[in-house]
């Protein structure tokens, strides 16, 4: 099983991760992640609708979508949703959590 598995589109936000985690370019691979644990940037189309149901995700968004934060990412099965700056903050602790 592997560590960290990300789905960040963003190439910005990608080089904020460091080089210990796997990144997935396809929505479709999401279905198919082993990992301790998922990360995925909310925000990015179509990725609600991708989460895999046994998988530990946590998944970060703008703080100024709410609805999608509070509500929308809990339904389909993400188990931490995060203000982007919240996440990135804590990235560094989720890391060597999770690695």
């Amino acid at each position: 099983m592997k560590g960290v598995v990300a789905y960040v589109p963003n190439l910005m936000d990608r080089s904020r991760f460091g080089s210990s985690v796997e990144f997935i370019n396809r929505l479709s691979l999401l279905t198919e992640v082993e990992a301790n644990v998922l990360i995925v940037d909310l925000s990015s189309p179509g990725v609600l609708a991708h989460l895999p149901e046994n998988q530990y995700v946590i998944g970060y968004a703008p703080h100024v979508d709410e609805t999608l934060l509070d509500d929308e990412a809990s339904v389909s099965g993400c188990n931490e949703a995060l203000a982007r700056s919240v996440f990135f903050r804590r990235l560094p602790e989720i890391l060597k959590t999770y690695e």
